[in-house]
Parts: structure tokens; C-alpha cells; sequence
């Protein structure tokens, strides 16, 4: 199944800062042929160094975006 990057959005930490080594995450929604979608977080500079942005296939080698069920978000 071949997942495609609908929006990437930054994540919301809320009052809090990011702590001390931890990268900036953004909130990324998939969606396959099907209209299915997911949502997942992942390291914007990973992102960044890929090239993934949106409307960009989502790579196979990259971890699994299949949670259990549409609305979890799961970290990678």
C-alpha cells in the first residue's frame, strides 16, 4: 500500500519548551488510495533531510505508518 503525505504540520508542546537534545517534531497525516488516513510524529529534520514534504510518497524504509486504529498518533 503506498501512503502519501497529505499535511505536515509543527507539533504543539504547549507551554513547555522542547527538552535539552530533543529535535522538533511535526505532526505528519497520511493517506492511502483508499481515503484511509493516519497520523503519526516525526523528526521535521528527518523529514527535512529526506525531502519528504507534502503530497510526497511515503517511504517504504521509513518506520511503518499503520497504527491500530486511524486517530492514534505513535512516535518514531
Amino acid at each position: 500500500m503506498i501512503w502519501t503525505v497529505m499535511t505536515i504540520e509543527e507539533a504543539d508542546y504547549g507551554c513547555e519548551d522542547l527538552a535539552e537534545g530533543e529535535q522538533p517534531k511535526v505532526l505528519v497525516t497520511l493517506t492511502d488510495g483508499s481515503g484511509h488516513t493516519r497520523r503519526l510524529l516525526a523528526d521535521d529534520a528527518r523529514l527535512y533531510a529526506r525531502g519528504i514534504e507534502e503530497g510526497s510518497p511515503w517511504p517504504e524504509d521509513m518506520d511503518s505508518p499503520l497504527p491500530p486504529t486511524d486517530e492514534q498518533i505513535f512516535r518514531f
